[in-house]
């Protein structure tokens, strides 16, 4: 059905710290990044300045396990992390995934619980990816829950200067159910103490108007045991799949890619198992791309409002979108949406 809840808070998204330090393990091209933010990253550019929007799939290549990724630009800044930000600390709470121009999707219980903080302005929200560029940074202007599931929308601003190429990539998304025993692929970005200093509740302090922390990339990859496409009980009630793969604490709200390296869902939980086999639940994300959402990044190439469904495939790749079907009740006015189910 049509989303009931939609947070708005452009007006109290700014982030008044100029730099952003972000200390990480890192073997390949750096260790560390740092960066800043600008209110309008568009300022100064020609109009002609080009936008190149691409598609990346992550095919799961390693055996099941679980892995840190060396390299932190490796998802090309398709790979979010979301972050809480005071006057004095932050935190890394989750991840995310960039599927359209400034929409990404995560899971609703890394950013629901700490709403009412948000909107009373007493925490910020933010998403960074990481690129061989650099970091880039991106405001979150709005939040939408996706009804009777894990699943979050957001809208961000983008507030890193443009990149010289016009370049930015996001993830393929597939509406194919992954078979049994398929080998899937859960990536998250995580916080870390290996660099940087943090208290017992991985916070983060911010000295000077500087935001300074680590983290790193996770993967983990297992198989698929079980299909729950009628829900798991009430806190994942819409479609899950369960995988035989451990992922550690803090990955919530990554992408789970399938053999062909597409997004087809979003991982709800796990169960950390000293033998690695977990399981983890990944939330389906169809039910989202049925949404109405608003934009907040390339305003001028995006309808005022749309669906993730209905986006051009230069905009949004969706593999396969013809098996979903959406209807509007009569009654309600709500969006009722169903699927074909195929591997």
């Amino acid at each position: 059905m049509e989303m009931l809840q939609v947070y708005c808070f452009e007006g109290s998204a700014s982030l008044d710290c100029r730099e952003i330090g972000h200390v990480i393990t890192l073997k390949e091209n750096y260790n560390h990044f740092l960066g800043s933010t600008v209110s309008n990253p568009f300022e100064g550019e020609h109009s002609s300045t080009p936008i190149n929007i691409e598609q990346g799939v992550f095919v799961p290549n390693d055996p099941p396990g679980v892995y840190i990724i060396n390299n932190m630009a490796h998802y090309d800044g398709v790979l979010l992390s979301v972050h809480f930000v005071t006057e004095e600390w932050s935190t890394v709470e989750g991840s995310a995934v960039m599927v359209a121009p400034g929409i990404a999707l995560t899971a609703a219980h890394v950013v629901e619980p700490l709403m009412p903080h948000v909107m009373a302005r007493q925490l910020r929200v933010l998403c960074i990816g990481y690129t061989p560029s650099g970091p880039r940074y991106w405001r979150v202007a709005q939040v939408t829950k996706v009804n009777n599931s894990d699943i979050m929308i957001l809208a961000l601003k983008y507030a890193t200067a443009l990149p010289s190429d016009g370049r930015f990539v996001q993830t393929m998304i597939t509406t194919r159910l992954p078979g049994i025993g398929e080998q899937v692929m859960i990536a998250g970005i995580r916080a870390s103490r290996e660099h940087v200093e943090a208290d017992a509740d991985m916070a983060f302090p911010i000295v000077g108007a500087h935001i300074k922390y680590g983290a790193d990339v996770r993967v983990a990859v297992g198989e698929v045991t079980q299909h729950h496409l009628g829900g798991r009980g009430k806190v994942l009630s819409s479609s899950v799949i369960e995988v035989a793969c451990s992922t550690p604490g803090g990955l919530s709200g990554g992408p789970a890619f399938d053999k062909h390296g597409k997004v087809f869902g979003i991982l709800s939980a796990s169960i950390d198992d000293p033998d690695g086999r977990g399981p983890s639940q990944i939330s389906m994300i169809w039910p989202a791309l049925a949404l109405t959402i608003s934009p907040a990044f390339l305003e001028q190439y995006l309808p005022a409002s749309f669906r993730l469904l209905d986006l051009d495939d230069k905009l949004c790749g969706i593999d396969r979108r013809d098996v979903i079907r959406t209807s509007t009740d009569a009654g309600s006015g709500l969006t009722r949406m169903e699927w074909d189910h195929y591997t």
